[in-house]
């Protein structure tokens, strides 16, 4: 699971975001900030998909892209951080 976190990171890291892993937590944790809001971050675990198969799953639990696709969930993850540090984003939650 960690080498889906691993990918995940490179792929935020890339775009411009802060990346922490945490993998001694369970389940083991990706911490993904955004340089805009340095205080508000979202943590990405692993988890099974309804295809069975891992996906990224943010902190609120909501599933939001299969491991397969690390372009979307990057993409997913930097939208929902560049969303929250938005004046109108500002209070919202990532779920």
């Amino acid at each position: 699971m960690n080498g889906h976190l691993d990918a995940l990171g490179q792929g935020l890291a890339e775009a411009g975001m802060s990346v922490a892993t945490r993998y001694w937590e369970r389940p083991a944790l990706l911490r993904v900030v955004s340089p805009a809001l340095p205080g508000v971050g979202e943590s990405v675990s692993v988890a099974e998909g309804p295809d069975g198969q891992p996906w990224f799953r943010c902190s609120s639990g909501t599933l939001f892209a299969p491991c397969r696709d690390v372009p979307g969930a990057t993409a997913e993850v930097r939208a929902r951080l560049l969303r929250l540090s938005s004046p109108a984003g500002l209070g919202r939650s990532l779920g």
